[in-house]
């Protein structure tokens, strides 16, 4: 045969070849691809326009085996849309047609056309996998899931690093919705921080729109670590979801993927920040966030201290001055004092009366552990005072521990003589913040709580137990969950049985036994709730 014939031959073949591996896809690869570190400035400018007019091959039998192979597809065709994979065989076929024109020459010229068509075409994944633009295959799930794609294989505790994220909507959920973004992650939290499975702040470069929720460049991963029910922060923020609250996050449980191992059930939400679709305030107007911080000292935060004593850490604006301080907390002690007097047409002007209530009233029926000491925010905008967004509630529905030695805990959990005194977290008062205290003893703050308490308590009672509003939302969520709140701990490796912290309550050792455990507490909290309110019933009429 000679070398005419040969390389007919080897055309043939590698065409076939090509089409069948295009047709039959590689599968799912079990990690993610090299990311390149970025080019510099310098590298993008230093082109060789003279490349692909070189001599590449040593002849032109090599150089037609190379652009033939050149052509195979990184994936299957059912992964293409229809429009790039016609413009594909267009160009495909008549490359093939004309092969015998291609040169060791003119080859490079060739391979770049090849290269610029692929990258051009758009993939549509299939009803069970996504398919990345890098040609990579994910699973889908039946819920949301998000596969963090970490060239570094660290994430730092205080630093944000660059990576990227595929987000893989369920199977059902509709084709060209997965996507691909560029991102920076770090971890988050205090105590949450240091556990063995931590959470993450994800920095997208661009605003993007996750699992249904508002657009944002900045989201939450948290880890649930330390509530055994992996339910407390999704009940809370869902519940807050029917509060007076401009904002409230919004959360929804993710299983999450780092370089192709799974991780566990994450729950994924918008942070406290502020945004036109977060918490919308204008910090160049003079509009603050603010957050309870009655003891850490974070370096380059900046602090306010009220003539009641609360001690309150600027978030918005990050950077402020000397004097802005001093402007808020000037506006701060003349809310306090409106508060003092407790009349309501005067604090009407000073404080949005409908946010504290339902804050109060929350904050009393969950019963977090730092509801008066930390992550407790509200933030001025306009010369107003508002109540919120909530936040940080794993610690909360008697999950804190009745043995560490801390006062709060004491007190929280009513033992050694703390509070009642009766050793049940569910009962007393928990109002021990200076502002709420305050309100507490005007008379007509009092009828507002009551009047709202008669309304919102329906829906206090149905976190736990069925009534008019319907299915209880911790059924609820068992309903859709439980089988990836299962996953977690059988193959994330996470225990249900451990104590990852010294502030969580001791586990009972079994799943059903913490949802039991949260059940009945919710119901005894009910009844101090209502006596605290000075609720009572109404009696059905004879």
């Amino acid at each position: 045969m000679n070398e005419i014939g040969k390389l007919a031959w080897i055309a043939a073949a590698l065409t076939l070849l090509a089409f069948l591996c295009a047709s039959c896809g590689g599968g799912a690869r079990s990690g993610p691809p090299e990311v390149p570190l970025p080019e510099t400035a310098e590298d993008e400018e230093s082109e060789a326009p003279a490349e692909t007019t070189q001599q590449l091959f040593a002849s032109d039998f090599e150089a037609r085996k190379a652009v033939l192979a050149a052509l195979e597809l990184p994936a299957a065709t059912v992964y293409y849309t229809e429009e790039s994979l016609a413009a594909y065989q267009e160009y495909a076929s008549a490359l093939n047609a004309q092969i015998m024109s291609v040169t060791a020459e003119n080859a490079g010229e060739r391979l770049a056309e090849i290269d610029a068509l692929k990258k051009s075409m758009k993939y549509r994944g299939d009803a069970d996998h996504y398919l990345t633009p890098e040609g990579v295959l994910y699973e889908k799930g039946e819920i949301t899931r998000l596969y963090v794609d970490n060239p570094y294989k660290i994430v730092h505790r205080d630093n944000y690093i660059p990576m990227s994220v595929n987000v893989v909507y369920p199977r059902g959920y509709g084709r060209g919705v997965d996507f691909t973004a560029p991102c920076a992650m770090r971890m988050r939290g205090n105590s949450t921080k240091g556990g063995a499975k931590p959470p993450y702040n994800l920095l997208f470069d661009e605003k993007q729109a996750v699992a249904g929720m508002d657009k944002g460049r900045r989201w939450v991963l948290l880890a649930n670590l330390f509530d055994k029910t992996q339910l407390r922060n999704k009940l809370a923020f869902d519940f807050c979801g029917n509060l007076r609250f401009a904002f409230s996050p919004q959360a929804e449980f993710v299983e999450f993927y780092m370089n192709g191992e799974y991780r566990g059930l994450y729950l994924l939400c918008e942070p406290v920040t502020d945004g036109k679709k977060r918490v919308d305030i204008d910090t160049e107007a003079g509009d603050c966030l603010l957050e309870l911080d009655s003891v850490r000292t974070e370096d380059g935060a900046g602090y306010i201290t009220t003539q009641s004593g609360v001690r309150l850490k600027v978030n918005k604006p990050e950077e402020n001055h000397t004097a802005d301080r001093n402007e808020w907390t000037q506006k701060l002690n003349e809310i306090e004092l409106a508060m003092k007097r407790g009349k309501i047409e005067e604090m009407e002007g000073y404080v949005d009366l409908e946010s504290f209530v339902d804050f109060y009233i929350f904050k009393e029926y969950f019963k977090d552990v730092d509801a008066y000491y930390n992550s407790t925010r509200f933030y001025l905008k306009d010369g107003v005072l508002y109540a919120g967004p909530p936040w940080d509630l794993d610690l909360s529905c008697g999950n804190a521990s009745d043995t560490y030695g801390e006062v709060k805990y004491q007190s929280y959990c009513n033992v050694n003589g703390y509070g009642t005194g009766t050793g049940d977290s569910a009962d007393g008062e928990w109002n021990d913040f200076g502002w709420f205290r305050l309100l507490w003893h005007s008379a007509e703050f009092k009828s507002l709580v009551l009047e709202r308490w008669k309304e919102l308590r329906p829906l206090c009672e149905n976190v736990f137990r069925d009534n008019e509003l319907g299915v209880n939302r911790i059924d609820a969520l068992l309903d859709e969950f439980f089988p990836y709140i299962r996953r977690n701990y059988a193959e994330g490796g996470w225990s249900i049985k451990e104590v990852y912290c010294p502030y969580e309550h001791t586990p009972s050792g079994t799943y059903d036994g913490e949802i039991l455990f949260l059940r009945e507490w919710l119901e005894r909290r009910l009844a101090v709730v209502d006596a605290l309110f000075g609720y009572e019933a109404e009696q059905p009429e004879e």
